[in-house]
This record gives C-alpha cells, sequence and structure tokens, in this order.
C-alpha cells in the first residue's frame, strides 16, 4: 500500500480539506460510472451482446453502424473502466493519524 504523509501546520484541517475533495471526486465518478454504464446498455440492447464480449471479440466490420459506433462502444467501455478503477481506488483510501 502506499502511504502519503502531509505535512501543515494545521494537519486536521488539512485533512478535512482532502478528505472532502476525494469525497466530491468519489461523488463525480459514481456518477460518471452511472451514466457509462446507461450508455453501454443502449449498445448492449442495440447488438445483444455484453460490452466486454464486444471488446474481446469483435471488429468494426462486425457491427451495422461500422467504424463511427465501434469507436462509440470502445471509447465508452474504456471510460467505464477507468472511472470504475480510479473510484475502487478512492474508495480504499485509508486515513491514519500520527502525532
Amino acid at each position: 500500500m502506499t502511504e502519503i504523509i502531509l505535512k501543515s501546520a494545521d494537519i486536521p484541517k488539512a485533512v478535512a480539506v482532502i478528505r472532502s475533495a476525494i469525497d466530491k471526486e468519489i461523488s463525480r465518478l459514481e456518477k460518471g460510472t452511472e451514466r457509462s454504464l446507461e450508455r453501454l446498455k443502449q449498445f448492449e440492447d442495440r447488438y445483444q451482446v455484453s460490452s466486454s464480449e464486444f471488446a474481446q471479440r469483435f471488429a468494426a466490420e462486425d457491427l451495422e453502424g461500422k467504424d463511427l459506433e465501434y469507436v462509440e462502444w470502445m471509447g465508452e467501455y474504456r471510460l467505464f473502466q477507468q472511472l470504475a478503477e480510479d473510484l475502487t481506488l478512492l474508495k480504499n483510501v485509508a486515513y491514519a493519524s500520527r502525532p
């Protein structure tokens, strides 16, 4: 686990500000993953295949919309993966106090 050491003249206030910033980022990431999941569901419903299977098996030529939809779907899937990864990372931040 990575450890970050914070030095400040007012540690409690600095920690509160950092916690608040992380909480806001978590909220933003949660909203982003929800929007991304909604968009992915549209693609999945249209083509009757999960996004993970699509990413592994298909090429642009396999879709009716060809290149544009392929790029949009893959882009959305990769965006979702990155948002989910960042969200998991921030939700697992642990705070420890030291004298």
